[in-house]
């Protein structure tokens, strides 16, 4: 590859930049984005496979002290002399190899899991350049493969291999070097060094960035050198780069999006991207097996989608919290507005049943009745607080002490942490519908209304949610209501889907048509479905943060799991059964 500044490696294209997200601005703004030309990294099917590229007659394993070493090397050295240097190798070309192999099959060690098992015995890191992930993401299904591989995939070998491994070459001609992370003690110095080592002294662009490289290796084995915690595998799955500051994580993440937008490999978006002092603070975070604590570093880490649109990760909650939470401290003295709404609003007249119209007028001209004409006598956030008093067990507004499972008005709803925020801080840990966020936020959520403005009207007065009582209870409608929600431009929080579980507070009619589906005064908040373990575990962080700075001792009684949690939770012996609600609890977690 050429130096920087000419073709490879050298931006094509700079779009305008824009500032560097922040906790107040619109998550729209996208990240600076510069595009390079990648062109060399794909490789040619018709490149032909050469073995003459290694030099099967090098002894330079004989320099190493260790008799072991040395005979083992040598056995490896005569075994791939015989295998690759006097006979002919029945594939010609990268194609024809491909072909043969039906590379990369459903089975073995060339199989990319969907799930990067990051508390596993697997985990393993790999020191090398920005050049060789690049290629690897490319043509060697997101693994970092050892020089045999790198013939057959790419018709060359990585000069890095040779030039810091000369006396173990023999070895990683089939086998990749690795740091062990399933060990106390273990730490990313020498992965790092290593890293290091194979960006030193290179002109070209993308050869000059080091980049540690994280996943799940294939089989272990011992690696013929006086390390401590390396090892050897077959090959590592890419889930983790690593890199020395935001600029070269910039690059990676630009150089990711346009793969990407070129192959259309889903994979490529689970990738976490992060600098080096995520990986430095795992020497004081450990996972319950007193390993570096991998879930830390992808919890601190982004994504190309993450990239393009930020989302909260524990590095903001960190470094941004007092700018986090300002986001829901409401000034009392805001004024209580109701300009924003259609008093005039008539769409729910198209509403195929004439009860459903008649129900939603009835509240339109409650409405007018209320609030229109400068009617609402309490003029200011803190002038109504004044005149509520603290809910007693029978209003809407009384939260219990305990969450039942068993309750027949347990419900899920779909939402985004933005709103789960609010409602938690400023809300008493309820969901509210649309007038009640009014009187005490100053505002309307931007999603209230959205899923259907023909039932704006009654999401003034009401949540959404799916009872979960019945056995063909689901929560397929509330987790795309929480994915959709996450499209929302608000904030780095609302980018976060959420499923929030609780008690449904006097129910009625939805009138939206989806099965099981009812409307309710308020939701209290109880359990808190993520994503994920990733999602899961930021979350959980930011609440906990919460409450220590603001005191709401209540946050201890929620509950975090996760989407898929909740999927299990409705079957028994393969079969669909209602939401267990109780067996869900007992498998999430809370903040003590």
């Amino acid at each position: 590859m050429d130096p920087i500044g000419n073709i490879a490696g050298a931006p094509l294209q700079v779009e305008e930049a824009q500032a560097a997200p922040s906790p107040t601005i619109n998550i729209s703004q996208l990240a600076n984005r510069k595009n390079y030309d990648l062109s060399s990294f794909y490789i040619d099917k018709n490149t032909p496979i050469n073995f003459q590229q290694i030099d099967f007659n090098d002894l330079s394993h004989k320099k190493s002290f260790d008799k072991f070493c040395r005979d083992a090397l040598e056995v490896m050295r005569v075994n791939l002399k015989e295998k690759y240097q006097n006979n002919t190798y029945p594939h010609a070309t990268i194609d024809e190899y491909i072909k043969a192999k039906k590379y990369p099959s459903a089975r073995g060690k060339d199989f990319y899991r969907s799930e990067f098992d990051f508390n596993g015995k697997t985990v393993m890191a790999h020191g090398a350049n920005l050049a060789v992930v690049l290629y690897s993401v490319i043509n060697c299904n997101l693994k970092i493969v050892p020089a045999i591989k790198q013939l057959k995939l790419l018709g060359m070998i990585h000069p890095y291999i040779k030039l810091t491994n000369e006396e173990n070459f023999y070895q990683l001609c089939s086998q990749v070097q690795v740091n062990l992370l399933n060990m106390r003690d273990c730490s990313f110095h020498d992965v790092k060094l290593l890293a290091n080592q194979t960006a030193q002294n290179n002109d070209a662009f993308f050869d000059s960035i080091p980049v540690v490289i994280i996943g799940n290796g294939t089989g272990q084995g011992e690696f013929f050198a006086n390390m401590d915690a390396q090892g050897t595998t077959k090959c590592l799955d890419i889930r983790i780069l690593s890199c020395r500051d935001n600029k070269d994580k910039d690059i990676i993440l630009n150089c990711l999006q346009q793969i990407y937008d070129v192959t259309k490999n889903d994979q490529i978006k689970a990738i976490r991207v992060c600098t080096y002092a995520e990986l430095d603070n795992t020497l004081w975070k450990k996972n319950a097996h007193g390993w570096p604590d991998i879930g830390y570093v992808l919890a601190s880490s982004d994504t190309i989608d993450t990239h393009a649109k930020p989302a909260l990760n524990l590095n903001h909650i960190e470094n941004n919290l007092p700018g986090l939470l300002s986001l829901f401290h409401i000034d009392k003295s805001t004024p209580i507005s109701f300009d924003k709404l259609d008093f005039n609003d008539i769409r729910h007249r198209t509403l195929s049943e004439e009860f459903m119209r008649v129900d939603l007028e009835e509240i339109r001209q409650e409405f007018v009745r209320k609030y229109a004409d400068d009617r609402f006598p309490y003029k200011t956030i803190r002038e109504y607080l004044a005149y509520t008093s603290p809910p007693g067990p029978d209003d809407i507004d009384y939260r219990p002490d305990a969450f039942d499972p068993h309750d027949d008005d347990n419900v899920a709803h779909g939402t985004n942490l933005d709103v789960v925020t609010h409602a938690i801080i400023n809300c008493g840990l309820q969901l509210v519908p649309g007038i009640t966020q009014l009187l005490l936020l100053g505002k309307q959520h931007d999603i209230t209304y959205k899923a259907d403005p023909k039932l704006t009207w009654l999401l003034n007065v009401a949540v959404r949610a799916t009872a979960l009582r019945a056995l063909h209870s689901n929560f397929s409608d509330v987790e795309q209501f929480a994915v959709d929600a996450a499209k929302e431009n608000t904030n780095i929080l609302s980018s976060i889907p959420v499923v929030v579980i609780g008690e449904g507070i006097n129910e009625r009619d939805m009138y939206a048509g989806l099965s099981n589906e009812f409307a309710y005064a308020r939701v209290n908040i109880w359990i808190l479905a993520l994503k994920g373990e990733i999602d899961k575990r930021i979350v959980m962080e930011w609440f906990k943060k919460v409450r220590d700075v603001l005191g709401i001792e209540e946050i201890n009684s929620l509950m975090f799991c996760t989407l898929q949690d909740i999927s299990d939770c409705r079957r028994k012996t393969g079969r669909a059964t209602r939401p267990d609600l109780a067996a869900l609890m007992e498998k999430s977690h809370t903040l003590v």
